[in-house]
């Protein structure tokens, strides 16, 4: 994984990565179609929640994200809190139903040379770069949510 500047980005990567909004938002808008959470791997350690996941379209299933995230639990409320925790929709979608941690900023931007199972969760082959994001949320002037947010290699197949 290497670090590199935006206009690096090839489109329709470029797009879907460099603004300051919930990917959530941005995905549903590029597929016209809305999507859900499939969580690989958890952990609750209080107040911190962590999750690897990948999003995928509700219509198709079809792969649209994989993503690492880390949220401070303690800034949501019991309804938003428990969401998050049964997977009950991706934590871009909640946080905006909820009114919460809306205020996206990216943070860098990577390419990815994807290998083995990495590979296989991208839908990917290990020839190509895949690209993504680091973003953050902050409240109250604090460090809230921590996120990586990876595109599939076949992002322009809509």
């Amino acid at each position: 994984m290497q670090e590199v500047e935006e206009e690096q980005i090839p489109q329709p990567c470029h797009g879907l990565l460099v603004h300051n909004n919930h990917m959530t938002v941005a995905l549903e808008k590029w597929y016209g179609s809305p999507v859900e959470v499939v969580v690989l791997r958890e952990e609750l350690c209080e107040p911190y929640y962590s999750r690897v996941i990948q999003l995928r379209l509700v219509a198709t299933n079809r792969l649209v994200e994989y993503g690492i995230m880390r949220i401070d639990l303690r800034t949501c409320g019991g309804g938003a809190r428990a969401e998050i925790l049964t997977h009950a929709s991706p934590l871009g979608r909640i946080l905006i139903d909820y009114g919460l941690l809306t205020d996206v900023v990216c943070e860098s931007f990577v390419e990815i040379a994807p290998f083995g199972p990495f590979a296989d969760l991208l839908d990917a082959r290990e020839t190509e770069p895949v690209y993504g994001r680091t973003a953050v949320i902050h409240a109250n002037g604090c460090r809230v949510v921590d996120l990586l947010e990876i595109m599939p290699r076949d992002v322009e197949l809509r």
